[in-house]
Parts: C-alpha cells; structure tokens; sequence
C-alpha cells in the first residue's frame, strides 16, 4: 500500500478574509439510525491509509478500491452521497467518457459508463450530476436517468453548482450582450432563469484597462458566491512577473475581495502570493490547493489553522481544477494517476 508523507506548519492566528475546506464525519455510504419500520444499517469501518496531522488534530486519508483497478485516467471529478463520477479517458488519447463508481465505505462496486463526455463541465448539487455532452447537449444525470438538454447559441461554458443547491454560476462567450458570467437556476430543465452579473464587455474588458488583471476562469462556487482567478499582468507582456489573483464575487454579482492567502500566517511561513492557486470550501474551513499542499483557514472566525504539505511515494498531489471535489461536509476527494502502475487513484481526505 502506497505510502504518504507529510510535514506541516501549524498555527492560530486570526486574519479577516476568508471561509473554509475539511474534516470527517460517518463513512461515506452508509447510514446511521432508522426510521420506524426501518433495518437499522451499520456504519461501514473504514481503514485510513495514511493519517496526517492538522495541529493536535489527526486527518485521515482513505483510498477508494473495487476489485479491479481503475484503468482510465480521469480529467475531471465530482461526487454525491452515492456515487463518485469521473470524466475519463484512456492514458495519452482523447476519447473521454462519464464513469460512474457507485461506493460503500471506501469500497467502490462496479463501475457504469455513462456515455461520451467533454472535458469542461463535471459539477453536481449533491443530487443532479451535470456534464457537457459532445454535439452542444447539457447532460442531467439523477443517479438512474439521464436527461439531454440542448445548450443555448449563447455558448454556456465552465459551469460551478453551489453544492446542495440549484443555484449554478456558469460562463457565456458568443453575443456581446449575453457574454459573461451569469447565475441561474439549474435542474432538469438546464439553466434557467439566467442573470447576467459580469458582463465581457464592460467589467472584463474595465478589470484589463484599470488592472491590467485578464482571462478570469471560474474556479470554485459556494453559498457565498462565486470565485473568479485572473492573470495580473503588472505591465509586462512576456510573462515575467505575472501573478494570478483571486477574488470572490457575491450571488449579485459585486466584488467582495480579494483573497489573500498569507493573511495571518506567522512569520516564517512560506509566502503563497504569486502561486497559480484554487480554492474550495466545506462546511467548517476554507482552502487554497497548491501542488503538493493545502493551506486551510477556520471558515467563521477568519484564523489561519496550518499548511498540510503532501505527497504519495514522493510525488506530490496536484491541484489541478477538476482533480478534486468537495461534498459539503469536511471532505476533499481527489485523484492522482499512477504512471507506473498505468491506474487512477482515488483518495478522500477529512478535516
């Protein structure tokens, strides 16, 4: 079994600007309790593979395994109390699928394929798993169903759902008066009754001239709004210098702030600005995911709570967008593909 290392710098302090990412709670899968009437069902015991620490508090790393290893390479990953999705595709080809992973515990059973996919869209509100099909359709997927919903000439594009919502925040480009970002309900019947809230041409094209901040990409999405990362030119043109800022945006569309992942982090620390971060949150913390580690803060007092660096047989896990996904308690899941063994990995860790 493979093996993770981890060291880590730990310590409170409080910051004002953020909110949260992680922790454990029951088994994935199983349940507690009954109704009258009902078999009470056991929780599943689950095995941590490796136990970090997060100051005096253990974090447990748990692997997902069936009885057959995993072999397609997924490029994205989103997951619901039943079932981990996976846009996959064969190592080095382009032929991407939707792979479903029903789970108990973490024991996967036999994988579904769902069908061709792309790679923009994996996103769920706990319930309804949404994806891009190839040929411009919206796929619904409710666990049993799939429904096939025809995209707008609008040109909808990278998609975030607030996690057990119907809110979703998603991308336009095409016609000047519909390019942007937008929220809108999402549910069987796609996106619906959509709002513009940042407009391509005016704030987009208003952050480039006042900021010199160009090619946002919308990252994460919460209860709190929407998280949009720019690249922050600062007067150069070839590259040197370019830093990739983050900011939170409401439900309305307005500029919360900016988010400063060294706030509060004791002297001595490692310095993040500058590094091409994400961000997620979960029910008690707020995170920024870096390449080989995560620096977490205490979602309702602001404090900063520790880095966690980590790495499986020295490689450290990467954060790339889509690699990872949160399920609205104090878990992160993610994957890592071993090019050795030529098999995907798939791990959650709990805050």
């Amino acid at each position: 079994m493979k093996r993770m290392t981890s060291a880590l710098a730990i310590s409170m302090m409080t910051c004002a600007l953020f909110t949260g990412c992680l922790g454990g709670s029951e088994a994935p899968g199983s349940s507690s309790g009954s109704d009258a009437g009902k078999k009470v069902e056991e929780p599943i015991k689950m095995e941590a593979m490796a136990t970090l620490k997060l100051g005096e508090k253990d974090i447990p790393v748990y692997e997902f395994k069936g009885e057959e290893p995993l072999p397609l390479e997924m490029s994205m990953m989103t997951v619901t109390p039943e079932a981990i999705y996976l846009i996959e595709h064969t190592h080095g080809k382009d032929d991407k699928v939707l792979g479903k992973y029903p789970y108990k515990g973490d024991q996967l059973t036999a994988r579904e394929d769902l069908g061709e996919a792309t790679s923009n869209v994996l996103t769920t509100d706990g319930k309804n798993v949404y994806f891009f099909l190839k040929g411009g359709h919206l796929g619904i997927y409710d666990g049993q169903e799939l429904t096939k919903v025809p995209l707008s000439d609008n040109r909808e594009g990278s998609t975030q759902v607030v996690y057990g919502s119907d809110q979703a925040y998603f991308s336009r480009s095409g016609a000047l008066k519909t390019a942007g970002y937008t929220r809108a309900k999402i549910g069987k019947d796609g996106y619906t009754d959509p709002v513009l809230l940042l407009s391509q041409k005016e704030y987009v094209h208003k952050m480039k001239d006042e900021r010199d901040e160009v090619s946002p990409k919308l990252i994460f999405a919460d209860e709190m709004g929407f998280y949009l990362r720019w690249t922050a030119r600062h007067g150069s043109k070839n590259g040197q210098g370019w830093t990739s800022p983050i900011y939170l945006y409401d439900k309305d569309g307005k500029e919360v702030r900016q988010l400063n992942p060294d706030a509060g982090v004791p002297d001595g620390t490692e310095k993040w600005a500058g590094k091409k971060l994400l961000v997620c949150t979960t029910k008690d913390y707020f995170c920024f995911l870096t390449t080989g580690a995560i620096r977490v803060f205490d979602k309702n007092t602001s404090a900063y709570v520790g880095d966690i660096k980590w790495a499986i047989d020295k490689r450290p896990v990467l954060a790339d967008l889509g690699h990872f996904a949160v399920d609205g308690d104090n878990h992160i899941y993610f994957g890592i593909w071993d090019d050795k063994d030529k098999q995907q990995h798939i791990y959650r860790m709990d805050l």
